[in-house]
């Protein structure tokens, strides 16, 4: 109990470091940049911390494993995409392009199964990725211009 207390801990915190470090860059709105005296990131930890309460409370561990997981596949076949088109090496171009179709695969398959077997888990994952799209839209087009205090 103590492990998975310290595990939550440290995540939310690395979280709202580096959901400041993106509210620096603009990439969020830049009130969740504002510190505490001590340092800490406290608006992005407050939100973190809401937000990962209302997924604790409003689904099941398996829903959230679900797209913890559909995620991963989907963020790591992006990366290794995004790493060929860089690359000049062609062996590493090879592997990495062959490594993002294979995740995709694995991502299709993993959705695919959910969808026939596991529909509320399915349907939680598309809802979740609904929201974040819509928060990125919102960040995008209305939160750049708000300043901290």
């Amino acid at each position: 109990l103590f492990s998975a207390a310290s595990a939550i801990n440290a995540t939310i915190f690395a979280a709202a470091r580096l959901l400041a470090i993106l509210a620096r860059m603009k990439q969020v709105p830049v009130w969740l940049m504002k510190k505490s005296e001590s340092g800490l990131p406290r608006r992005a930890i407050i939100v973190i911390g809401i937000a990962g309460g209302f997924f604790a409370v409003a689904s099941s561990i398996e829903q959230i494993v679900s797209f913890a997981s559909l995620t991963f596949l989907f963020v790591f076949s992006v990366v290794n995409f995004l790493f060929a088109r860089s690359t000049t090496k062609l062996r590493s171009k090879a592997v990495a392009y062959t490594a993002s179709a294979l995740l995709l695969c694995a991502l299709l398959t993993a959705s695919t199964w959910m969808y026939l077997y596991r529909a509320e888990e399915f349907h939680t994952a598309i809802g979740i990725a609904i929201l974040l799209v819509l928060a990125r839209i919102w960040f995008i087009f209305g939160a750049k211009t708000e300043t901290p205090n």
